[in-house]
Formats: C-alpha cells, structure tokens, sequence
C-alpha cells in the first residue's frame, strides 16, 4: 500500500506507508501534545462564561435596588394630581375676580423699572379656597406664580 503527499498544487509524491508510519511516531499528533492544554482552556472559558454571567446578574440585581430606592426616596408630585381634582371640584369661574381685580392686574404686569418685589399673599381659614384660586389663576396672567 502507498500513499501519496502533495508538496505542492501539481507535484506528488508517493510515500511507502512504513514511512507515514516512521514520521507520525516521532511526530505526535497535535491532540496529543495539546489536548490536556485544549482541555484546561476549554474548562476555563466555562468558568469564566460563568463568572461573567453571574458579575452581570449581580449589576441588575443592584441597578434594580438603586431604581427602587431613587423612586420610593423621592417625593411625590401631587402638582397633577391636585390640579386635575381642583379642575373637577370648582366651577371654572372660580377666582376670576382675583385676576380682574385693578390692583392684581397692576401686580401681575409691573413696571420694569419699579424693582419693587411681587408677592401674593392670599390669606383666609382652612377650606376657603386659597389652593383652588391659586390653581384656577396660575396661568392665566403673566407669571401669575
């Protein structure tokens, strides 16, 4: 039996098989020489896959933790909720006498050179309407608030 090595893309050569015999005993295969390397590579890539997968659990468990606690410590915004329900609990003429009013319609367009401070100061007992006044008007003047 013979078998045949190409040296090159047109040229073979005919190799009694004593001789592919004699050279792949002095030359040992590579998964011999490098199996167990192979193998100890192969077992690390696994444990590090692993590792990564876990470190990248870990970041969404504590990304997860961080939300939560950014959203239960921040304050509620009631602003929207106290604005839809005064829109639904007074009437839409509430307060306009406030913005008709001479002197608060001189307060909401001064005079830029008076430098004088605007404040409103609405003052009456608990449940007189202060807060759906406020609500009702904010927008309705220059810079009402």
């Amino acid at each position: 039996m013979r078998f045949c090595i190409a040296v090159s893309s047109d040229v073979s050569i005919d190799v009694p098989l004593a001789w592919k015999i004699a050279v792949l005993s002095l030359w040992s295969p590579f998964e011999h020489m490098f199996g167990s390397t192979l193998q100890g590579l192969s077992r690390h890539q696994e444990r590090i896959d692993k590792e990564a997968a876990a470190a990248q659990m870990v970041q969404q468990h504590k990304q997860q933790l961080t939300e939560d606690l950014e959203r239960w410590l921040n304050p509620v915004n009631y602003d929207h909720d106290l604005h839809r329900y005064v829109e639904m609990r007074t009437p839409k003429t509430t307060g306009l006498w406030l913005i008709q009013n001479d002197r608060v319609k001189t307060w909401l367009n001064p005079d830029p050179l008076d430098g004088r401070s605007r404040l409103l100061w609405l003052t009456g007992i608990p449940g007189s309407g202060k807060t759906s006044v406020w609500i009702r008007n904010r927008n309705k003047g220059n810079d009402f608030v």
